[in-house]
Protein backbone atom coordinates (compact mmCIF):
# COMPACT_ATOMS: atom_id res chain seq x y z
CA UNK A 1 0.00 0.00 0.00
CA UNK A 2 1.30 3.43 -0.85
CA UNK A 3 0.80 6.53 1.27
CA UNK A 4 -2.04 7.82 -0.90
CA UNK A 5 -4.11 4.71 -0.21
CA UNK A 6 -3.32 4.84 3.51
CA UNK A 7 -4.29 8.50 3.65
CA UNK A 8 -7.54 7.85 1.82
CA UNK A 9 -8.50 4.99 4.13
CA UNK A 10 -7.68 7.06 7.22
CA UNK A 11 -9.68 9.97 5.81
CA UNK A 12 -12.65 7.68 5.12
CA UNK A 13 -12.51 6.26 8.62
CA UNK A 14 -12.47 9.71 10.16
CA UNK A 15 -15.38 10.87 8.00
CA UNK A 16 -17.30 7.70 8.81
CA UNK A 17 -16.95 8.28 12.54
CA UNK A 18 -17.86 11.96 12.27
CA UNK A 19 -20.81 11.15 10.04
CA UNK A 20 -22.09 8.44 12.37
CA UNK A 21 -21.89 10.81 15.34
CA UNK A 22 -23.62 13.57 13.37
CA UNK A 23 -26.41 11.23 12.24
CA UNK A 24 -26.85 9.98 15.80
CA UNK A 25 -27.13 13.55 17.12
CA UNK A 26 -29.32 14.96 14.36
CA UNK A 27 -31.62 11.99 13.88
CA UNK A 28 -32.16 10.05 17.12
CA UNK A 29 -35.73 9.35 15.97
CA UNK A 30 -34.65 7.77 12.69
CA UNK A 31 -33.48 4.31 11.71
CA UNK A 32 -29.89 5.11 12.53
CA UNK A 33 -28.61 1.79 11.23
CA UNK A 34 -30.37 2.33 7.92
CA UNK A 35 -28.98 5.85 7.64
CA UNK A 36 -25.53 4.57 8.54
CA UNK A 37 -25.63 1.82 5.91
CA UNK A 38 -26.61 4.39 3.27
CA UNK A 39 -23.75 6.54 4.51
CA UNK A 40 -21.35 3.60 4.22
CA UNK A 41 -22.64 2.81 0.72
CA UNK A 42 -21.98 6.39 -0.32
CA UNK A 43 -18.39 6.30 0.93
CA UNK A 44 -17.65 2.83 -0.40
CA UNK A 45 -18.93 3.97 -3.81
CA UNK A 46 -16.75 7.09 -3.59
CA UNK A 47 -13.75 5.07 -2.42
CA UNK A 48 -13.97 2.40 -5.12
CA UNK A 49 -15.11 4.84 -7.82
Amino acid sequence: MNNDVVGRVAFLGMLGVLGAVTIAKLAPRANTEEDFSQFQDFFSDWFTG
